[in-house]
């Protein structure tokens, strides 16, 4: 059995998503998937698609058919499409590592329910398009509350809420429903996700499991402009088994000690080694030696590119914002410096993504070096990978693989007026 469950907003689909909506549909063939069109959307007319107002999946051999309402932002296909997608050379959607699990409680003849242990009343509203049922315990501040669609021969049941949620309960609650529901259907079908923990006590009342549904997210699949955008790449890449070509921008070795190890599985990795801020010279080579080690140490096949020294770049760079203290505009002055030259070269040399390490370190503003990413992202044409490496530890990872090799560590930032700070605090 296969089948698709799109959701998407599509008041105003941008042309990037129906592209992508195209793309998907040829990995499909008709017997996997049928689109049904109600009403009519000027914007979609042409590809005589999908409507705003719902959306038909179909099943196989009359099993269910419903009109599920349009959600925002991201489409939900089962477990041989998400495959499929997989192996497709370019997907066109961002994957999640979010998935659902389908149930359904077929009644194949009228069940008889074994009577709850406590009284109960019910409350039964309609409303256009949905029926919202409330079960109340007389005797206990409890409740169950479900919004349902009907279609045919199915309830589909849209999102319940039960207070409080235990199991006693739970199982009483759902009773009463299904024994409603069973003079009006056939089935009940219900979309949870793969880790609530109201799956083993919908399959103790006979619900099935039926299929499973990953999520991707409709728009662009190559903006990465936020740190769960960053895992969701990372988890998609896992799963595609492809590697990108990222050209990493490294401040020194023991800063891109832990970078690599986090990045080296997911992406075919060149070093860009451009810091003209570092001084003195003899310095700026120390830390050229420590990156080649570190790429040594962890066995990694990775070319280290070198552009020449130029202190005079930076200092050109920094004019005028020189004696402001480290963390303002000096830095951020030199971010942009070392950054503009990786993406110049990335985009120059066919790479898919540009970052740097820089944002390991707890003394560099995270936040000011993703937005200078963004806009050369736009300003170059190649996409930026956002990074926030300090996260999860990644400072700490970074000081202790330097140990583990017996890297050197140095005491200040790199230029001549970070040196100068250092020196001065360590007077006083």
């Amino acid at each position: 059995m296969k089948d698709f469950l799109f959701k998407h907003y599509l008041a105003n689909p941008t042309t990037s998503f129906m592209n992508s909506l195209k793309e998907l549909l040829t990995l499909a063939s008709d017997k996997e998937v049928i689109l049904h069109t109600e009403g009519n959307s000027q914007a979609l007319f042409q590809y005589s698609l999908v409507s705003q107002e719902a959306i038909h999946y179909y099943h196989a051999f009359g099993k269910p058919k419903f009109p599920y309402q349009t959600w925002f932002d991201q489409i939900i296909v089962n477990d041989d499409a998400f495959h499929k997608l997989q192996l497709s050379k370019r997907c066109p959607f961002l994957y999640q590592d979010t998935r659902y699990y389908k149930l359904v409680k077929y009644f194949q003849q009228i069940e008889k329910f074994d009577p709850p242990r406590f009284e109960y009343r019910v409350n039964i509203e309609h409303t256009a398009k949905t029926q919202i049922i409330e079960i109340k315990a007389l005797n206990h501040i409890a409740f169950l509350k479900v919004e349902l669609i009907l279609c045919e021969k199915e309830a589909f049941i849209q999102k319940y809420q039960i207070h409080p949620n235990v199991d006693g309960l739970f199982g009483g609650f759902f009773l009463i429903l299904l024994s409603l529901l069973q003079k009006q259907v056939s089935f009940v079908t219900i979309l949870l996700e793969e880790n609530n923990v109201d799956l083993t006590l919908l399959k103790s009342l006979g619900f099935q499991n039926e299929t499973l549904w990953h999520v991707l997210r409709g728009g662009s699949r190559l903006e990465i402009h936020d740190q769960k955008a960053f895992e969701n790449k990372l988890w998609e890449l896992k799963s595609r088994k492809i590697k990108p070509k990222l050209l990493l921008h490294s401040c020194c070795g023991p800063c891109s000690s832990a970078v690599l190890k986090k990045l080296a599985n997911y992406f075919e990795i060149s070093i860009y080694y451009y810091n003209p801020n570092i001084f003195p010279e003899a310095e700026y080579h120390l830390r050229l030696q420590e990156q080649g080690k570190i790429i040594e140490y962890l066995q990694l096949n990775i070319p280290l590119i070198v552009p020449p020294y130029n202190h005079q770049e930076y200092l050109m760079k920094i004019k005028g914002v020189e004696n402001l203290p480290e963390g303002d505009k000096r830095c951020f002055a030199c971010y942009a410096l070392r950054m503009k030259k990786a993406a110049e070269y990335a985009k120059r040399h066919g790479f898919d993504f540009f970052t740097t390490t820089l944002s390991i370190s707890p003394y560099k503003n995270a936040k000011k070096i993703n937005e200078i990413g963004i806009a050369l992202e736009k300003q170059f044409g190649i996409l930026f990978l956002y990074s926030n490496f300090k996260l999860n530890n990644g400072y700490q990872q970074s000081v202790a693989l330097s140990k583990q090799f017996k890297l050197y560590r140095q005491d200040y930032c790199g230029c001549e007026f970070s040196l100068k700070e250092f020196h001065k605090k360590s007077v006083e």
